[in-house]
């Protein structure tokens, strides 16, 4: 379990490395607003920022992504919680989509 949502902080992760434009970050963020203002549903935000996400890595070869998927791994495990746990890991907000039950 971790905080936060994954795509978030891979997408973070991929544009701060060269690989997705910011562009796909800002439409991601908007999404998550509209989703936190309760414009769409959860299943809305999955589905459209899968969409953006895709439609920005269009023609990026395989293997310039692939290449970040063990450094990611590496860096995003501090952000996982151990299920014995009692201790809260923060998310930098500019990296964190909430969600709202």
């Amino acid at each position: 379990m971790r905080e936060g949502y994954t795509m978030a902080l891979w997408s973070m992760h991929l544009t701060n490395n060269g690989i997705l434009d910011s562009d796909a970050i800002q439409e991601m963020n908007l999404l998550s607003s509209r989703y936190q203002m309760k414009n769409i549903s959860h299943d809305d935000l999955a589905r459209l920022t899968a969409g953006v996400y895709a439609s920005h890595l269009k023609g990026c070869p395989q293997m310039n992504i692939m290449s970040q998927v063990s450094v990611f791994v590496e860096l995003d495990s501090k952000n996982a919680f151990s299920l014995g746990s009692t201790a809260h890991f923060e998310t930098p907000e500019t990296l964190r989509w909430s969600h709202s039950n």
